[in-house]
């Protein structure tokens, strides 16, 4: 009874542990569209459409982040994603994100 346990544990370890490396990475291809909504002196937002694909054989859900952007390697702004998205499993999509930054930045 006792090796018939240990046997359990061990094949559910395996699986558990090999599941893990099924994961593929979410892969941003191209951003499609920028439209600005708010220039100030101080701030400017724009809402940024990009391709994303999920190579995965489940969904996906990204929740509340916020994510640093920079573009040969200077500091542009952060995209604050308030919304949760769901990326379809096996799938290639348009997602829409808000960007802030400081006109600053720019130079």
């Amino acid at each position: 009874m006792m090796n018939v346990k240990k046997w359990w544990v061990m094949v559910l370890t395996v699986v558990l542990l090999s599941s893990c490396k099924m994961y593929q990475e979410v892969k941003v291809s191209n951003v499609e569209n920028v439209a600005f909504s708010d220039l100030t002196a101080e701030k400017m937002e724009a809402q940024i459409s990009f391709t994303i694909e999920n190579p995965n054989w489940y969904d996906i859900k990204l929740k509340e982040s916020k994510i640093d952007v920079y573009l040969e390697g200077k500091y542009l702004g952060t995209i604050d994603q308030f919304e949760e998205i769901l990326i379809p499993k096996k799938s290639t999509s348009t997602q829409v994100m808000r960007m802030t930054m400081a006109p600053s930045s720019l130079s």
